[in-house]
This record gives C-alpha cells, structure tokens and sequence, in this order.
C-alpha cells in the first residue's frame, strides 16, 4: 500500500488523484501476483461473496429510499419488465411500511454478516490489502478508493455515473460507529459512517432513465409482482 509520505510527495510533483489511483492499482497487483496460488484463490473467493453481499445492500437501500418517497413503488409498477408477471395491487400505507420493515431487516442480517467476515478474515496479505487500502481508505468525503475504481464499471453499465445526475456521489445511508482506535472521549470514539454504492436494479433514476424495471432477485419481491407477499 502507498503510504500517506508518498502520496504527499507525488501531490507535490504535479500527481492527480486518478494518476496515484492507477499507481496504487500498479503496484496492488504487482504485490498480488507474488502470493501463493492457494492464498490468492481463498481470498478471491471470499472477496466475491463480499461485494455480491456489498451490492445487496446497495440494492435494498436504493429500494428503501424510493419507498420513502412520494409515489413510492409507482416508478417501479409503471416500469416492470413486461415479461415479468405483475397482479394488481391498490395503493396501502400499510402494505409500503410492511415492505420497509422487511428490507430494514434484511439490511441489518446483511451489515452483520459482513461484519462477521471481517473480523474472522483469513490473515494473509491480499485480504489486508483489500480491507485496508481498497475499503478502509478514504478520501476527505468518505468515499472509499474502492468506490471510485468501480465509477468506470458503474457508467459502462448506463448508471448514474455516466450521467451528470450525481446519484452515486451521494450517500446511500448514514450511521454513527464506534472507533476503538481513538482516544477516550465520546466525541473522539464515535464517527459517522457513509455508506456509498453504485447502480443496481433498484436504483430508481435507472428505472426513469431507461424505462425499466427487473427488481433484484436477491431482495424480497414487490408486492405487484406475481409471488410477492401482500398484507392485503
């Protein structure tokens, strides 16, 4: 991993953020490559079963957020994919709340197991790489380095980062956590942790952009769609 010294060295000389991110990712994969092949494969495999939980998440706060707002589910409804069998369904408040106490708690099994992994990860170098330069390391916004190398993935796939809506560039959710690593004092131990992702299926300026909806099979269904639980 770069160190801080010389990230303030390459400033110096002229070195943009894009320019030390492509360094950094340079010099990652050279370290990378020098792993035992038995190490490497382990931790892919746990690095991939990370991100498809990451998405999940990001999914089921995209979800949540256009659920909050006014019109609700009416943007998904109106853009289902017409091969995929809907029934009709009458407007409930009751029904949107239901929905959102099933996603809240989804999310919380999804931020625990994902805390799980952490905290008993295999302990060899490429895991510390990743957690500690690709996630753990920041810029001033809170946005992690992690965040800004799958900007180009998110565009290619005609999300937000293609367009100048800025969606992504906005936190999904905030929540204050504890840092044991500082000093004693509340107000030294707690920090406010932003969530950032890119699009998925249930990112609702997509949907408007594009005209339709396929709602993310890892998330409970909607209600309007055949097989989604209805409290009516």
């Amino acid at each position: 991993m770069l160190g801080t010294c010389i990230e303030r060295v390459l400033r110096v000389f002229g070195k943009t953020d894009s320019q030390i991110q492509r360094i950094r990712l340079r010099w990652s994969v050279r370290f990378v490559r020098s792993l035992p092949r038995a190490v490497y494969s382990r931790t892919r495999k746990l690095l991939a079963w990370y991100d498809d939980q990451s998405q999940t998440e990001h999914a089921v706060l995209q979800r949540m957020h256009q659920l909050n707002q006014e019109g609700g589910e009416e943007v998904y409804r109106y853009n289902l994919h017409p091969d995929i069998p809907s029934r009709p369904i009458s407007a409930n408040e009751d029904r949107t709340s239901q929905a959102l106490r099933r996603l809240r708690t989804k999310l919380l099994n999804i931020r625990a197991q994902l805390r799980r992994s952490w905290n008993s990860e295999p302990d060899n170098t490429l895991m510390w790489i990743v957690n500690s330069y690709w996630r753990t390391n920041r810029y001033e916004d809170g946005r992690s380095h992690y965040w800004a190398y799958y900007r180009q993935r998110c565009a290619d796939r005609g999300g937000c980062c293609g367009r100048a809506c800025g969606c992504c560039e906005k936190p999904l959710d905030e929540y204050w956590i504890r840092n044991c690593r500082r000093g004693a004092g509340l107000k030294e131990t707690m920090f406010l942790e932003k969530v950032y992702g890119h699009c998925t299926s249930e990112c609702a300026c997509c949907v408007i952009t594009h005209g339709v909806y396929e709602p993310d099979p890892r998330l409970p269904r909607p209600d309007f769609v055949v097989g989604g639980r209805s409290s009516s």
